[in-house]
């Protein structure tokens, strides 16, 4: 049932995606409109976010003592955990951003902006179809 449910989604995920000609704003300086949003608050509004998603909290609470030995000091042990991730992911973070920077130049052209969301929406709606033809 959930193959189905989920297919479905995809489906019309795909559809919205296939369907959407509204383009995107390159020139808008944030999503909050065409005022400039500062760096601090951005970082909050983001760390508050992450730190309150109950996936993430799970998922550090089954990665991290998988690699604390309990007979040696624990909070030296966490803070390098802690610490590697957070570059780690600041890492990889800023080489998404830095692309999608670079390539938002290609988004400008509305037909390509509209053949992405084509391509985006054929390969979901084909996704959704595989799954609910798995349904066994």
């Amino acid at each position: 049932m959930l193959k189905l449910v989920g297919g479905a989604y995809l489906i019309y995920l795909g559809i919205a995606a296939w369907r959407d000609s509204s383009g995107i704003d390159i020139q808008s300086p944030s999503a909050i409109g065409n005022k400039r949003v500062p760096m601090k608050t951005l970082f909050r509004r983001g760390f508050i976010v992450g730190i309150s998603n109950p996936k993430d909290l799970l998922f550090f609470a089954a990665l991290f003592p998988n690699f604390i030995d309990v007979s040696q000091p624990q909070l030296i042990q966490f803070v390098i955990l802690a610490v590697t991730w957070v570059v780690i992911d600041f890492t990889l973070m800023s080489t998404y951003a830095g692309l999608g920077s670079s390539i938002s130049r290609w988004f400008q052209s509305p037909r390509r902006y509209k053949r992405f969301n084509r391509a985006t929406g054929g390969l979901f709606i084909a996704a959704g179809g595989t799954l609910m033809a798995s349904n066994h």
